[in-house]
């Protein structure tokens, strides 16, 4: 029974709250069954229910979701359903970790079906394929460092604001001397 209170702690802090679980033998296996509600409860009627496989490192079996909302206002008001379900077969192996063999998922509008026929766990990939080089890019031969670059907008405003100073001052020489000289 330990594995009910680390997957309780689990789900726990998700803002959901188990109201069963039990624990039930199929094909020489255990599959232990969650059902759990909102938490704080909700005005719609939701349930969650999950099957968890403890002998292949607490794979997901099968986990459902429903819910029964009220939409609408007044006499337009009517009751929606919606319904997701995700069951997942592995394949017979049992001395390596899970290995899906088939995920098929069923909801309120299509069920899809998922085969793998090749699903293989294997060595990391190499290094080499991180590079530039792999995909037929050339490779950097140095480190990108970027440099403070100098922007030469305050230079350009001050000879502007100098320019214009300088034009301010021509423009009102000439205006009095073209004054003056109309005396």
């Amino acid at each position: 029974m330990s594995g009910f209170l680390a997957t309780t702690d689990l789900i726990k802090g998700q803002g959901i709250k188990i109201v069963s679980a039990d624990s039930i033998e199929v094909d020489h296996q255990t599959i232990y069954r969650y059902r759990a509600v909102p938490d704080p409860p909700r005005d719609d009627q939701t349930s969650i229910s999950m099957e968890l496989l403890p002998d292949r490192s607490w794979a997901i079996h099968h986990i459902a979701y429903e819910t029964t909302a009220t939409a609408g206002s007044g006499r337009r008001q009517f009751k929606q359903s919606y319904r997701e379900a995700i069951t997942v077969e592995y394949a017979a192996d049992q001395a390596s970790l899970p290995v899906p063999r088939r995920v098929r998922c069923e909801n309120s509008f299509r069920d899809e079906t998922f085969d793998f026929r090749r699903f293989t766990l294997g060595v990391a990939t190499p290094e080499r394929e991180f590079t530039l080089g792999y995909f037929g890019l050339p490779d950097a031969t140095s480190p990108i460092t970027l440099e403070p670059q100098r922007s030469d907008f305050a230079s350009w405003m001050f000879g502007l604001g100098g320019l214009s100073l300088i034009g301010a001052i021509l423009t009102r020489r000439g205006r009095a001397t073209s004054r003056n000289a109309s005396e």
